[in-house]
């Protein structure tokens, strides 16, 4: 019964070790990828010779940010941690879409600067809560 219990508690353990690696791998991209998609918001940015080739990279950060969450939300040890990824990929795809309607012929406006910032501040909430209360998660 002991060796029974101290298996059970070795693999919570190992189980709660590689959900944080995860978590940190997911913040780490995501952070990345908030930080590239504020650059790319800053005023001028649009206009930049460089801006395909921007939008681009953040497109590719962006795909494999959601391949990370949605394992990540597979992968929860509880629906806890279903919600918070859940919570990051639903920011994130909002974001992705505001800019991307902003890159269209005519969708340069200010309100919609003005949206998609605030759903960038989401995305950066929603990223920062994706770790547990209290846990620390280098930016």
């Amino acid at each position: 019964m002991a060796a029974w219990i101290a298996h059970a508690v070795s693999r919570r353990k190992a189980t709660a070790a590689g959900w944080r690696s995860k978590v940190i791998d997911a913040y780490a991209k995501g952070s990345a990828l908030y930080d590239a998609m504020a650059a790319a918001e800053a005023p001028g940015a649009l206009a930049a010779q460089d801006a395909g080739v921007r939008w681009a990279d953040i497109g590719r950060r962006a795909d494999d940010l959601t391949q990370t969450l949605y394992t990540l939300r597979e992968s929860a040890p509880d629906e806890d941690g279903r919600a918070r990824a859940a919570d990051v990929l639903a920011s994130l795809q909002a974001v992705r879409s505001a800019m991307d309607a902003e890159r269209a012929p005519g969708g340069a406006s200010g309100p919609q600067g003005a949206r998609i910032h605030s759903l960038l501040l989401s995305f950066e909430s929603s990223l920062s809560a994706l770790h547990s209360p209290g846990e620390y998660l280098p930016r």
